[in-house]
């Protein structure tokens, strides 16, 4: 019996049944056109990893989920051999005649299918966890991530998922990206919680890894919606990891996009009336967030200024972001909106630099600091109030939260604190006449002999947050370790 023939490219991009000849180099289709078969057979050596040479390949991981098994040579893919895989269709149209396979919305059956789909991706291989495992994945995403960050329209994104599976994307590096950067932040957010596995670390990194090495060639393209979220996805990724220093610099590129889409100038119309709209202003203010506080931390300028702004401010009452007709909250019910949180916290943030970090402040006279300082410092305070956070304890925390939400607090909090103590320090130390870095060991030094405590309360609450997520090796602990270790030192 002949070994089992996989589709060959020609074949799968045209939707054709791909037909093989016994120990013929190429299908009788690809013959009859006299056109090169680019897929003869399914050897293991096509299983194995690309060639390191080839900067555009999207390899496959390391380590594999047990109990999936790799690829054997004997098998096709499905509904590939026999041509039957079809075009998707629009989720909002329902569904139509493509393969069900390989649809993330109604799998059947996975025993005997391979641990990885594959496509052509560009001229090279990328894979894909089974059907069953991406699903997952994706549905994890929005639950975990995307319900607390709007990031995505979650139909814009299962379609994305779904064409990457079906193969419409083969070509296409951008959506691969946007799926695989969604997978490593589903695996960081479990390796965060009291649930994480030893392969969801390393299997996030892998993932981040592969989006790095694609990335700057799209950054020399014209600039999109998807490419700012997948500056966006990746930024956070970065934050949450070793890598986490060069974060700022991804934040700050997707914000200047932003800019040049014109999101930072959206009329409230706009956003009312299309879900486009809002997922273009959600991003805007995601990016300005995330630039506008790492700009501080690192003592740089940001990159927006408030004046600039005309795009609403997310509001606080929200429970579905998506949800155009009725997504207000019910008086009685308790949210923790984390998204309007950091949007509000970072318009004080982005006043905090302009009034008092920037080069124009300092050339002001220093009477008018102290005004200023007790100026942000009470906007800070009325933001603390109205946070529904400071009402419970770290304990109520852990009882009252879902795992993704406790991660998302511990941001939440770990931004409002560098702020209050990036404020309290600078007064005390340098007076604003020049950028400090408060965590820096110098700073704590000076602390230490100045026997300046800033915001006591603040930091034993945080810590106490900080420990409700597992104490090994994961993302969330690391910054912690690396800030005791420079007050003990």
């Amino acid at each position: 019996m002949p070994p089992a023939r996989k589709a060959c490219d020609r074949c799968r991009e045209h939707k054709a049944k791909c037909v093989w000849a016994d120990d013929s180099p190429a299908c009788l289709r690809c013959q009859r056109t006299k056109h090169v078969c680019s897929t003869p057979h399914l050897d293991p050596q096509r299983l194995g990893q690309p060639s390191t040479g080839d900067a555009d390949s999207l390899t496959r991981p390391a380590q594999v989920r047990e109990p999936e098994r790799r690829y054997d040579s004997s098998e096709a893919l499905p509904g590939e051999a026999d041509g039957s895989r079809q075009q998707p269709t629009d989720l909002l149209e329902g569904q139509n005649e493509h393969d069900a396979s390989l649809d993330l919305l109604s799998i059947p059956s996975l025993d005997a299918r391979p641990p990885f789909v594959e496509g052509s991706c560009a001229s090279t291989k990328c894979y894909l966890p089974l059907p069953e495992e991406g699903e997952r994945l994706l549905q994890e995403f929005l639950h975990d991530f995307n319900s607390r960050m709007p990031l995505f329209n979650p139909e814009s994104l299962t379609t994305i998922f779904r064409d990457c599976y079906s193969g419409v994307n083969d070509s296409i590096p951008l959506p691969w990206v946007l799926v695989y950067a969604t997978m490593a932040i589903t695996h960081r957010l479990r390796a965060m919680s009291l649930f994480a596995t030893p392969i969801d670390t390393p299997q996030s990194q892998w993932y981040l890894e592969k989006c790095l090495a694609k990335l700057p060639e799209l950054l020399m393209g014209p600039p999109s919606l998807q490419l700012v979220q997948a500056s966006l996805i990746i930024c956070f990724l970065l934050q949450t990891s070793r890598q986490r220093q060069r974060a700022a610099l991804f934040a700050s590129t997707a914000l200047h996009m932003a800019q040049e889409l014109g999101y930072n100038e959206l009329p409230a119309s706009h956003l009312a009336d299309t879900t486009l709209g809002r997922e273009q202003a959600y991003v805007f203010w995601i990016s300005f967030f995330m630039d506008t506080n790492m700009s501080l931390g690192h003592r740089r300028s940001t990159s927006q200024r408030l004046a600039d702004i005309s795009t609403p401010i997310p509001p606080a009452n929200v429970v579905n972001w998506w949800d155009l007709n009725n997504h207000e909250q019910r008086p009685s019910e308790w949210n923790l909106n984390v998204f309007a949180q950091h949007c509000s916290l970072a318009v004080i943030e982005a006043e905090a630099a302009e009034d008092l970090f920037s080069v124009g402040a300092r050339k002001r006279s220093p009477v008018q600091h102290p005004c200023e300082y007790k100026d942000i410092m009470s906007k800070l305070e009325r933001w603390r109030a109205n946070n529904a956070l400071a009402k419970l304890e770290a304990t109520d925390v852990l009882k009252a939260m879902y795992r993704s939400d406790i991660v998302h607090s511990v941001m939440l909090e770990g931004a409002y604190f560098r702020t209050v103590c990036q404020l309290k320090v600078a007064k005390e130390l340098v007076g604003f006449r020049s950028r400090i870095d408060v965590f820096a060991p110098e700073a704590l030094q000076a602390m230490i002999d100045r026997r300046i405590v800033p915001s006591y309360g603040d930091s034993r609450r945080f810590l106490k947050l900080a420990m409700l997520v597992p104490q090994g090796d994961v993302s969330t602990t690391w910054w912690v370790d690396l800030l005791l270790n420079k007050v003990q030192d």
